[in-house]
């Protein structure tokens, strides 16, 4: 969806700046952007590190200008049983479903930085549940900016 979502926005005319922990990914989608014409650019960060957000932003401050649209994209699931689901993967689940929507929002809303629109997608597993898809449910946040 993130990629969907990321060619739609430069057919519209948008620049696109996207954020992403899959470098290869991240690159194809800016390739078939400028391919058709569009302008995108590619920032690599795990999104569920603040340190990686604020780095990715800063980059895009200097690289792109300002910017007025976030669409937050990045999510997992992890297809299992629960009672065969660790903590450790909660807690990556968490990081990358929840603590990355929180912490790209956080950045975007610095004061003086942004004007616009935020755009948290999820899951439709948040509607309907799905047998051993307990762990990802809601998934909000791939950022292209």
């Amino acid at each position: 969806m993130g990629r969907v979502t990321s060619l739609v926005f430069a057919k519209e005319g948008a620049r696109v700046a996207i954020i992403d922990i899959q470098e290869d990914a991240g690159r194809e989608t800016v390739g078939m952007i400028r391919d058709a014409g569009g302008e995108a650019w590619f920032f690599q960060a795990d999104v569920a590190r603040s340190e990686d957000v604020d780095r990715a932003f800063d980059a895009i401050k200097t690289e792109v200008g300002p910017y007025d649209v976030l669409f937050n994209h990045a999510g997992t699931i992890i297809v299992k049983p629960l009672h065969e689901s660790t903590e450790d993967d909660y807690d990556r689940l968490m990081d990358i479903n929840v603590r990355s929507a929180f912490l790209v929002c956080r950045r975007w809303s610095t004061p003086n930085e942004w004007s616009g629109l935020i755009v948290n997608a999820s899951s439709v597993s948040g509607l309907l549940g799905r047998r051993f898809l307990v762990l990802g449910v809601g998934s909000p946040a791939n950022c292209a900016v």
